[in-house]
Formats: structure tokens, C-alpha cells, sequence
């Protein structure tokens, strides 16, 4: 099984989640987990999404994450679940109301036959 949650939420986990993994571009100064930056989104779209004001920005997020960021390990999502090891909780920063490219690697994974649950 794969989790998703972000770093607030962390102190609520039960402690039976131990591989907890940073997705983020960057992550906050007291996290001591992992870090998976193949999963998180470049510079350039970080600041593209904050800085436009575009109605449909969400849209041009998602298209670029996927076409920059998951189409070319779309071959290696096999090699990618085993360097996250077993139960990885993978982390980032919006609550699961909120947008956010975490939703978008769940998405991918369980299109690609994988169970992810938001904890």
C-alpha cells in the first residue's frame, strides 16, 4: 500500500508509519524523513502556478507535471515503488482539500494498478 498525507499532518499519523517521504520541492526544516525529489515538481512550475494569474493555471499545472514530471518515469514506476519501500506515506504541504501534485502522483499510480490511500 502507498499513503499520501502532508507535514502537518504527520504528529496525528498512528506510529505504525514509519516511511515517511518528502515529495516536495522543498521541505520543511524540522522534517527528518526521506526525500523523493523525482516526484516533486521543478522550480519552474512552482513559480509559474504562484506567480499566474491565469483562471485555468490548475490546468496548465497539471499538464506540465505530467508531461515534465511523471511521463518520463512512467517506464521506471516499477523501480520507483521499490525505492520508496514498503508503506510509504509520501508528503507535501496542502491538506487533501486543497490542489496539490500529490493528488497527481496518486492519480498516476493508481492508473498504473497501484493502492493509495490519503491518510
Amino acid at each position: 500500500m502507498i499513503y499520501t498525507s502532508y507535514f502537518a499532518n504527520i504528529r496525528k499519523l498512528d506510529k505504525q508509519y514509519t516511511n515517511l517521504i518528502s515529495i516536495a520541492r522543498k521541505s520543511p526544516d524540522w522534517f527528518k524523513g526521506r526525500e523523493y525529489k523525482k516526484l516533486s515538481p521543478s522550480w519552474n512550475i512552482l513559480s509559474e502556478y504562484k506567480n499566474s494569474l491565469l483562471p485555468n493555471k490548475k490546468k496548465i499545472y497539471t499538464r506540465r507535471f505530467y508531461n515534465e514530471i511523471i511521463f518520463p518515469l512512467d517506464s521506471q514506476i516499477n523501480i520507483i515503488i521499490e525505492e520508496l519501500g514498503e508503506n510509504p506515506v509520501l508528503l507535501c504541504y496542502e491538506k487533501p482539500s486543497d490542489f496539490c501534485h500529490r493528488f497527481l502522483v496518486s492519480y498516476w499510480m493508481i492508473k498504473r494498478g497501484f493502492n493509495v490511500q490519503e491518510l
